[in-house]
């Protein structure tokens, strides 16, 4: 009894820790681009400072 519930807690603590990584330190979950739509009378630098967006990156044409 005592070897399945040393079993039972690896594994939920691996679980839980592979969840943990893959929210907070995982790439998988992060946004690549973002493309705004409807803009006509906005302009989009409005939007990005709205939004805080930084200025890594040069804005696409």
């Amino acid at each position: 009894m005592k070897a399945r519930t040393a079993f039972l807690v690896l594994l939920t603590a691996g679980v839980v820790g592979s969840a943990a990584w893959l929210v907070f330190f995982s790439p998988v979950l992060g946004v690549r681009s973002i493309e705004i739509v409807g803009n006509l009378t906005v302009p989009s630098e409005r939007i990005e400072q709205q939004a805080g967006v930084a200025d890594l990156h040069p804005s696409p044409p």
